[in-house]
């Protein structure tokens, strides 16, 4: 089930939840200790449900808002104060509860209490989110400009970006916490804290397209910083006659082949230092007997003795490789360090 198809059920599961957990519970407390509620209790905690559902009704039915079709940011110069950002009367006789019951003030506990922890983690995170004005993804926007900025303090302060661009990375400041009181008028839309808790109070009417700002950073700084992460690469053609690195197109096919070879000679040569033939050193050497931990280095001097180990192995008669006419030195060198080409020349060089 995709989330489009999920997010259909989310209107009828809050409603729901909130009439199973607000009108069963009242129901059985009429026939549980210690009693049901008086008519003043009922009467508070119905006006608390209603508020609940007009406020819950009104959130489904507002209008979260929209860009309008090409509209445009003022890219006036010299604006400091805005910015774009797209942001019972008489007690019963007590009667010993029955089974069924106690089952249904089981599962009214649990999925109450399920209820607050989640709605909880909502509401904390909804006071953190006006207090400091700024919503979930710029929260996620602030922590990736963090991220950069420790990443480019250990490359000189600078990122690369794509098409081999180098970015600078500057700090930052979130452009839109203007204090925690006028944050909080923002967001909840009045500074009147009495409109704040009432359910029918009147939606203000803004454009949500412009925003006051700080003034931390100057005019015309856009938020998010640029992240070369992000960047797009930038679209070249394709040019078939840049394909090739060496330009051979004066040469015949025969001095291509020569100036080829010429160019694997000269790479060899290059990494013969690297990829040069290294014996092992002797098991006992290559771990250390007390601690058996690897020695630092796993590979012998020309001058070091090899009469024991993998390379002086002997048999239960005490008898060599060598004995056998066996070259021990061609035996234990490493051969997936060596290239193929020297390989095959080895090769050709002890048959020819």
């Amino acid at each position: 089930m995709d989330t489009q198809q999920l997010a259909k059920f989310a209107v009828p599961g809050v409603v729901t939840l909130v009439a199973f957990l607000s009108y069963s519970s009242q129901y059985l407390f009429n026939r549980i200790e210690p009693g049901p509620l008086t008519f003043q209790q009922k009467i508070t905690f119905n006006a608390l449900v209603a508020c609940i559902w007009i406020s819950y009704a009104r959130a489904c039915t507002t209008d979260p808002g929209r860009i309008p079709l090409g509209w445009k940011p003022d890219e006036a110069e010299g604006t400091d104060s805005t910015n774009p950002r797209a942001r019972a009367a008489s007690r019963q006789r007590y009667c010993r509860p029955s089974p069924w019951q106690l089952v249904h003030l089981l599962i009214l506990m649990i999925v109450n209490t399920l209820t607050v922890f989640l709605v909880s983690i909502t509401f904390f995170r909804s006071i953190y989110g006006l207090g400091a004005n700024v919503s979930t993804i710029e929260s996620w926007e602030i922590e990736r400009h963090e991220q950069l900025l420790r990443r480019a303090r250990a490359l000189g302060g600078y990122l690369d970006g794509p098409d081999g661009i180098r970015m600078k990375i500057v700090k930052q400041e979130f452009p839109y916490d203007i204090g925690i009181w006028n944050n909080i008028s923002q967001g909840m839309g009045s500074a009147n804290p009495i409109a704040w808790f009432w359910p029918l109070s009147a939606t203000p009417r803004t454009s949500g397209l412009v925003f006051e700002t700080n003034g931390f950073e100057d005019p015309g700084t856009s938020w998010p910083p640029p992240d070369p992460d992000r960047m797009p690469r930038v679209e070249r053609p394709l040019e078939l006659r840049d394909a090739f690195v060496h330009d051979h197109g004066s040469l015949s096919p025969d001095q291509e082949m020569v100036a080829f070879k010429q160019r694997q000679q000269a790479d060899f040569e290059r990494r013969s230092d690297f990829y040069g033939v290294q014996r092992r050193r002797p098991f006992h050497q290559r771990f250390a007997q007390d601690s058996l931990t690897p020695v630092e280095d796993d590979y012998a001097r020309p001058e070091e003795d090899t009469s024991s180990g993998e390379e002086g192995w002997r048999n239960s008669d005490g008898n060599r490789l060598k004995d056998y006419g066996v070259d021990e030195d061609v035996e234990f060198y490493d051969e997936d360090n060596i290239p193929i080409a020297e390989l095959l020349k080895r090769r050709r060089e002890a048959r020819g």
